[in-house]
């Protein structure tokens, strides 16, 4: 977001600005709010009222009628589904251990790239996949080491110029406090560039002043107390905002966008499957004759008693029943469920198909996580790079070590299920047909020279013919009762 008088230096003028950008800039974000609440199970039909026109032709909530509220949580499944397939396995942080200069690296590493650091990724991938983007946020621990956490992208906007290039962050939250025996919410701006932040609070609809409770005001990213009786303040910069957006996509599309309509369709078809077999578990009453009654008391009675009056000249009682197209609105359901798995790009654990379930047949039913998976980990990569130059900078300040990024590689490895017996029926044929090779270039030995039956076996095993030709100096071989050696 672009706004000029918050780029300024000059403090004042920034705090002059801030209340009504803070009011334009945090407005509600609508994509966000839904794919959270799908993803916590509250869809839309949680708030589904069934009305009725009366005999005036107003319009009014029938409280009597079977109102089944039934969320499924497609949401929920698609997210976790994603996430634990990039991240269910140890992300891979390696090192070059040919290098000389990487000696203790990979220690070091570890201190960074731990248990914690793997759950902030996937609460990270989680809340980008529900809101469409959140950010990661560095920050510096007791030990003096850097360390990452989660912060709310609904609560942090950036500061650009001109051309877009992002020149400062900011970030509001709020606070309950009790000032002169009264509640008052309290507003908290922070606005971080890449040496400082500032500080900013307002109580309750007041102007935004700097925050004179925090010395100094604006401060570097890092700061430290020395333990003498007169404390010194010391400080660092990161050299960057530490902030990075964790796009869920280019167009920051949250995963419920696609499919947010045919959820909500599964689950009408779903409650109001339920509702008729809750209203029509039993006969309706018909009494056929003169009576004086409206249709809205004729509507309660079909609801709450059961029954209805007609007005015929002729007196009689007849039951009737109804069909509730259950075929029809299952055969529905399954369509819907069908597309939210397609166009959620997942995969659907309940598909069954022909019980021919190979390996093929598997990844062919994970392509579509696998395109989407694909997206993500591209971006997970540049995040993870961003990490990196952080995690590194932060060694080298700590150890006087010069090492590089350029040292450190990632590799995420995904998770699928496989059929166990058709992986060791391909690998039983792998065996058999290279036995039947090696039969075959036995039987050729005494025909061919040496060089060309060892590089044929090399080739056949996968192993370096170099390595082979080297032990064969050494050691004799066995081929068929005939000694093999170097000599051709």
């Amino acid at each position: 977001m672009n706004d000029t008088a918050l780029l300024s230096n000059d403090t004042q003028q920034v705090a002059q600005s801030l209340k009504v950008f803070v009011k334009s800039a945090f407005v509600e974000n609508e994509d966000a709010k839904k794919g959270i609440a799908y993803y916590e199970g509250k869809n839309d039909i949680v708030d589904n009222k069934i009305y009725y026109y009366d005999d005036n032709g107003t319009l009014k909530e029938d409280k009597n009628a079977s109102n089944i509220k039934i969320p499924h949580r497609f949401m929920t499944e698609i997210v976790d589904q994603k996430v634990q397939y990039l991240l269910s396995n140890d992300l891979k942080v390696e090192v070059d251990s040919e290098n000389n200069t990487t000696s203790g690296l990979q220690e070091q590493l570890d201190k960074y790239y731990n248990a914690q650091f793997k759950q902030v990724l996937q609460d990270l991938l989680t809340n980008a996949s529900t809101k469409g983007f959140e950010y990661l946020y560095a920050q510096v621990n007791n030990n003096d080491q850097i360390q990452f956490i989660v912060a709310d992208g609904l609560k942090i906007t950036p500061l650009t110029d001109d051309k877009g290039n992002v020149i400062k962050l900011l970030r509001y939250w709020q606070e309950n406090l009790l000032i002169n025996s009264k509640k008052q919410i309290v507003n908290h701006v922070e606005i971080y560039d890449n040496n400082t932040v500032t500080y900013y609070v307002a109580v309750g609809n007041d102007n935004y002043n700097l925050d004179t409770s925090l010395k100094p005001n604006p401060r570097p990213h890092v700061i430290s107390l020395s333990s003498d009786d007169e404390p010194e303040i010391s400080g660092r910069s990161l050299g960057t905002i530490p902030f990075y957006r964790f796009q869920n996509n280019n167009s920051e599309e949250t995963d419920l966008q696609p499919i947010k309509a045919l959820i909500d369709d599964y689950d009408i078809m779903n409650a109001y499957m339920s509702n008729n077999l809750q209203d029509m578990a039993e006969a309706i009453y018909v009494f056929n004759g003169d009576m004086d009654i409206s249709t809205s008391e004729m509507k309660q009675n079909i609801k709450a008693k059961k029954a209805v009056i007609t007005g015929t000249s002729e007196n009689s009682f007849d039951l009737k029943t109804y069909d509730i197209p259950v075929e029809a609105r299952t055969r529905k359901m399954e369509i819907d469920r069908q597309n939210i798995y397609k166009f959620g790009m997942a995969v659907d654990s309940l598909q069954v198909g022909d019980g021919n379930i190979t390996n093929v047949v598997i990844m062919s039913r994970y392509e579509l996580l696998n395109m989407k998976a694909n997206k993500l980990e591209t971006r997970l990569m540049a995040l993870l790079d961003w990490v990196n130059q952080l995690v590194i900078s932060d060694i080298n300040r700590r150890l006087g070590s010069t090492y590089t990024t350029d040292m450190v590689t990632f590799e995420v490895e995904r998770s699928m299920l496989i059929n166990e017996q058709d992986k060791a029926n391909i690998a039983k044929i792998e065996a058999d047909t290279k036995s039947v090779a090696v039969q075959t270039l036995i039987s050729i030995a005494p025909y061919v020279d040496n060089t060309t039956l060892v590089n044929k076996i090399a080739e056949l095993f996968d192993v370096d013919v170099g390595t082979v030709i080297e032990n064969m100096r050494t050691q004799e071989y066995g081929n068929d009762g005939a000694g093999i050696n170097t000599a051709d």
